[in-house]
């Protein structure tokens, strides 16, 4: 029952639906809280927090380490015990949120910022299930696949998918994150970006992977963005249409002005 309720939710997202507010944080609480319905921890967060803006809080925090068999994960500025512990490592060294009630972490929320991506490839999915070229990425057969920080398969990967490698976890992590927006302005110029200006002014860094797909756009077109983890552009595709791809992110203001955009259990924060 819950696995169709929130096959439904997504569906709403992608189709950029309007959502309120408790319904938002229920879809970003699924990787947090898997085969249980969210709903009522949502408006249990948004009772106690009175605003999106107060259940994430005001301070991002680094995630140093996450040990599923104590329970325990600690960040730059704390130890939590998990509320539901999990023993992924995909997201140790990423800055974000941490949404905590009643002193325990119900889930880590990574912040994506344009120039603080740290991956140097990034391979896109061009068919659903294809794991073409993770091989190559990673340098062995061993890895690990993540899919928005959840345990995945080949099987979970969906086209424009975004993969990057992470050498420390040997973790594959898998990004679905899209953005469509309009192409504002580049550095240093169309034909070989390596910075993009997007969103009202938020620059993102371009990875050599994206540049057989933006270059074919130029400043004034309506793109969509294939994102990393980390938030740099992987590639661009037509937006809408019947052929086009549809973004995927829903935008929050917070009530000191700040615009956060989330998608894909990851958090976009605007300039």
């Amino acid at each position: 029952m819950h696995e169709g309720h929130r096959q439904r939710m997504l569906e709403r997202l992608l189709k950029a639906d309007t959502l309120q507010d408790h319904e938002l944080l229920e879809i970003l609480l699924f990787n947090a809280v898997p085969r249980k319905n969210t709903n009522p921890l949502a408006h249990e967060l948004l009772a106690a927090f009175t605003s999106l803006d107060g259940v994430f809080g005001a301070d991002f925090e680094e995630l140093l380490s996450v040990d599923g068999s104590t329970g325990q994960m600690r960040t730059s500025d704390a130890t939590y015990t998990m509320a539901h512990p999990v023993s992924s490592t995909s997201l140790i060294g990423a800055r974000g949120y941490v949404v905590s009630m009643d002193g325990k972490a119900l889930t880590f929320l990574p912040l994506t910022g344009g120039n603080a991506g740290t991956a140097s490839a990034a391979i896109v999915v061009y068919a659903d299930g294809s794991a073409d070229g993770f091989g190559a990425l990673a340098g062995n057969s061993t890895y690990t696949i993540y899919k928005n920080g959840t345990l995945a398969t080949v099987k979970d990967l969906k086209k424009y998918d975004v993969a990057t490698y992470n050498a420390v976890t040997n973790t594959i992590r898998i990004c679905d994150t899209r953005v469509t927006t309009y192409y504002e302005a580049c550095d240093p110029n169309p034909g070989a970006p390596t910075k993009i200006t997007v969103l009202g002014g938020t620059e993102l860094s371009v990875l050599p992977s994206a540049l057989d797909t933006l270059t074919k756009f130029k400043p004034g077109d309506r793109l969509t963005l294939l994102l990393t983890a980390d938030g740099q552009v992987a590639g661009a595709v037509e937006p809408g249409g019947v052929q086009g791809v549809r973004g995927n992110a829903t935008g929050v203001v917070s009530e000191s002005g700040k615009i956060q955009m989330f998608c894909g259990g990851t958090t976009i924060s605007l300039n």
